[in-house]
């Protein structure tokens, strides 16, 4: 005889005719309720996708940020390998930040002058990401540093708060999805902090992420790498240079401000 996973029966039975031990009727018990009928709180598991509507809001946040980005004017930026490098040893910086992201290095620092064109150059990067973007790669997150509270700490999550997704999105997010995250103004927030260390980005458990992030040149004298040098592996902690990568970017010509 099969029995219904979702009844249990009260087996307190002696005798059917004993009037203390009369046969109870069976009761149904739903195995999403808790003892008194109330649902259930699920917790969330590592495999679990949480949210059916999570790839149409991902899809509207792309078109809500290209069409932000449409009437933008761009200027190509040049860019140095860093700041010892001759002038004469320029690059595209966009072509460059783009076989970063194809490899294995987790942060490139954008250093430059204040109205040397960082701030424009994140947008942009951010753009061209979103145009060329399909289901399940990494997904830009352009990051305006001074808006956010103490970027120290849970730095992804305060800006997806930002653009209104929900806490189990969030959640389903970190669990499958990789990102890259477009860190603008680190200057201006006053910062002395690792971000990337600070966050435990790419640690086991934490959000997996490459950072993009841009400075002006001044605020940071002559000794800054340990503020953007990732941490090394589960098994090394120590912070790892053959991740890091940075370039400075150039003055523009005067064909290019004409």
């Amino acid at each position: 005889m099969e029995v219904d996973p979702l009844v249990y029966l009260d087996t307190n039975v002696v005798g059917e005719g004993d009037p203390i031990n009369k046969p109870t009727s069976a009761r149904k018990h739903d195995i999403n309720q808790d003892t008194e009928g109330n649902p259930k709180k699920h917790k969330p598991e590592a495999g679990d996708r949480l949210d059916p509507n999570l790839q149409v809001d991902l899809d509207n946040f792309r078109m809500q940020r290209l069409e932000e980005s449409r009437q933008r004017i761009y200027i190509p930026v040049m860019a140095k390998p860093n700041l010892q490098a001759r002038d004469d040893s320029l690059f595209p910086l966009m072509d460059k930040v783009q076989k970063f992201l194809a490899g294995q290095r987790q942060v490139f620092l954008v250093l430059g002058d204040s109205g040397a064109g960082k701030s424009i150059f994140n947008l942009e990067l951010e753009h061209a990401l979103w145009k060329d973007y399909k289901n399940d790669e990494p997904i830009p997150l352009y990051i305006n540093l001074p808006y956010i509270d103490n970027p120290a700490q849970d730095l992804i999550e305060k800006q997806l708060q930002y653009h209104n997704f929900t806490e189990e999105q969030i959640l389903e997010l970190k669990q499958h999805h990789q990102f890259i995250l477009i860190c603008d103004g680190y200057d201006e927030s006053q910062l002395t902090v690792n971000l990337h260390q600070a966050n435990r980005l790419n640690q086991r458990g934490q959000w997996r992420a490459k950072m993009v992030i841009s400075c002006r040149s001044q605020f940071l004298g002559p000794i800054y790498t340990d503020r953007f040098v990732p941490q090394g592996r589960e098994y090394d902690q120590r912070p790892a240079l053959d991740l890091f990568q940075e370039a400075v970017i150039a003055p523009f010509s005067k064909e290019q401000v004409k």
